[in-house]
């Protein structure tokens, strides 16, 4: 058993070379690990929560929009890339017996990960489609996504018309 603090003999670690791959030299799971993929993950997510909200703000031409747009993604982006590896990380250090909590970590990170999406649908519903119905007087929430039903009938080989 290694250590969960000390890093993996050099004949165990596999591909760790590299500005992004120091935090696998450690055991999955341990603070090092979850340290050190937090600090590439969690900028890179914060990032991508912030274009989301700069781009809608300049859609828009609405800074505020943009910038509430972008309170809103951000947590949500940072908590789908790091919830379930904190959550399990929490797990093994914490929660006997491992095997089994650090899955059920990883099992509620990914549950809080779909509450994220679902929360940022809700925003996106309530704020953001509304403004596109102003601009895109034909748009319709309520037909997207399109449902593509065949006609009754239809044979892929040989199309009716």
């Amino acid at each position: 058993m290694y250590s969960l603090g000390e890093p993996l003999p050099a004949d165990v670690v596999a591909h760790a070379a590299g500005p992004f791959g120091g935090y696998r030299r450690f055991p999955v799971f341990s603070r090092p690990w979850l340290l050190g993929r937090c600090t590439i993950f969690v900028p890179a997510t914060v990032g991508m929560g912030a274009l989301q909200g700069l781009l809608i703000g300049l859609e828009f031409g609405d800074t505020r929009l943009g910038w509430q747009s972008a309170a809103v993604c951000i947590p949500i982006w940072v908590v789908i890339a790091s919830g379930g590896p904190a959550l399990a990380t929490f797990a093994r250090h914490h929660l006997p017996p491992a095997r089994l909590t650090v899955a059920l970590g990883i099992a509620l990170g990914i549950a809080i990960s779909f509450l994220g999406q679902h929360l940022a649908d809700i925003y996106s519903r309530v704020i953001i489609v509304p403004r596109y119905m102003a601009i895109f007087p034909g748009f319709d929430p309520t037909r997207w996504p399109h449902r593509i039903v065949p006609p009754c009938g239809y044979n892929a080989l040989t199309p009716t018309r």
